[in-house]
C-alpha cells in the first residue's frame, strides 16, 4: 500500500513525505519512507537494513504488556486491577492470559476492545484477588488470531523483532485497619 496522507493531511517529513510503503503485518523495516519512485527488479533486492543483518520477512511479533498498576507501586491485598495492551500485526489477538505465579498457572483476561480489526491493539484488563502481602512476579502472554502463543524466549530487536513475555514485580501490603 502506498500512503501519501495521514489523517487527511500530507505526510510530514518524519513520516516519509512525499510517500511511503505500508505492508500490513510487517514491522516498520518494510514500511519504506521518502518514496519518490517504484521500479520492478528481477531479483530479491536487499535494502539498507537487510544488508546489515535484519530479516527479509519482518513479521510483527506477538506482544503483550502491563500498563497498570504503575511500576514500583504498592497495592493493598484483595481485588486488584491490572491491565495493558496486546498486538500481533495483521493476525489479531484471540486470547490474553495473566499469571501471578511466574507462569506456573494462567488465567484468561477480559479483552476490552475485542476485535475491532486484526490491525488494532487490544486493550485488556483483569481483577485478580491477591490474598497475602508480599511480592508477586506477574507475567502476561497473548495468543494471535492463528492460535500461536507469544513466545517466552527473550530476543532483542535484531534481526526479527523483539520477543519475550512482559513480567512485572507487584508489591502488596495488608489494608490498614479502620479507626
Amino acid at each position: 500500500m502506498v500512503a501519501f496522507q495521514m489523517n487527511g493531511e500530507p505526510l510530514s517529513d518524519s513520516h516519509g513525505f512525499p510517500a511511503r510503503l505500508i505492508v500490513p503485518g510487517f514491522f516498520g523495516l518494510k514500511s519504506v519512507k521518502w518514496l519518490t519512485e517504484i521500479a520492478p527488479v528481477d531479483r530479491d533486492f536487499q535494502g539498507y537494513w537487510q544488508q546489515r543483518g535484519w530479516t527479509d520477512r519482518p513479521m510483527v511479533q506477538t506482544m503483550s504488556r502491563f500498563d497498570i498498576p504503575a511500576p514500583n507501586s504498592t497495592r493493598t491485598t484483595g481485588r486488584v486491577r491490572i491491565g495493558g495492551v496486546a498486538f500481533a500485526g495483521d493476525r489479531g489477538i484471540s486470547r490474553i492470559e495473566v499469571s501471578l505465579d511466574e507462569g506456573a498457572t494462567c488465567t484468561e483476561v477480559e479483552q476490552l476492545t475485542g476485535s475491532l480489526s486484526p490491525y488494532t491493539w487490544v486493550i485488556w484488563t483483569a481483577k485478580p484477588t491477591v490474598d497475602r502481602p508480599g511480592e508477586i512476579r506477574a507475567v502476561v502472554r497473548a495468543t494471535d488470531g492463528g492460535g500461536q502463543v507469544q513466545t517466552a524466549a527473550r530476543q532483542g530487536t535484531l534481526p526479527d523483532g523483539a520477543t519475550g513475555r512482559h513480567t512485572v514485580l507487584l508489591r502488596f501490603r495488608e489494608p490498614e485497619a479502620l479507626g
